[in-house]
């Protein structure tokens, strides 16, 4: 009897341990949530590198994203499907064409292959027109090309651009003259070309 008694208050113990566990993981994840959202807000509101620098000092997620689901508007085969759209915070800084941001960014270790996706689509675009439209994605490299952000395109070449520097050691003008020539024909992935028709014709 003793020993059921005595074990009773220890397994309680354990278990307010675990809710307490629970309690710090929960307060956490909403801290860390709350810190992406004030590092996106930063960078889309261009509040400039220092403010961005001290929210990823806090913890702030380098690869934090806004995602935008997919929604359907209406019923049955005329109906009208909106894409689904994400965006990472680098791309983000990319398109407020801060250099200073994307650099801090950068260095706090954002994924350079990420950028934008945006989902398949089809919709009425006016006089009984369709819009159809497939999926594609964009990396930060191919919104900076697309935005001529040749500042940005370096720095989004990043170890490139220093490997050639010591690997060639050639004077600095013409390194950059060099670096001017790459960046001059590099080109954006292509973005995949609305197909409209007549939806009614098709009925």
């Amino acid at each position: 009897m003793i020993g059921a008694l005595t074990g009773t208050p220890h397994r309680a113990q354990h278990d307010g341990s675990s809710f307490s566990s629970d309690v710090k993981s929960t307060t956490s994840v909403r801290r860390s949530a709350a810190s992406d959202q004030s590092l996106k807000d930063a960078v889309r509101q261009q509040r400039g590198v220092k403010a961005v620098q001290e929210l990823l000092d806090a913890g702030a997620d380098p690869n934090c994203r806004n995602y935008t689901p997919a929604s359907k508007v209406g019923r049955g085969w005329d109906a009208d499907y909106y894409p689904e759209h994400s965006i990472h915070v680098l791309a983000m800084a990319v398109r407020s064409k801060d250099v200073e941001v994307v650099r801090a960014l950068l260095k706090a270790g954002a994924d350079r292959s990420v950028g934008e996706y945006t989902g398949s689509s089809s919709f009425e675009c006016g006089g009984g027109d369709r819009e159809d439209r497939d999926s594609y994605a964009q990396s930060p490299m191919d919104i900076a090309l697309r935005l001529d952000l040749k500042d940005i395109v370096r720095e989004l070449l990043g170890d490139k651009t220093a490997a050639l520097s010591e690997s060639t050691k050639l004077p600095e003008d013409l390194v950059e003259e060099i670096l001017d020539k790459q960046v001059a024909n590099l080109q954006p992935t292509p973005i995949p070309e609305a197909h409209v028709y007549d939806q009614w014709a098709r009925r």
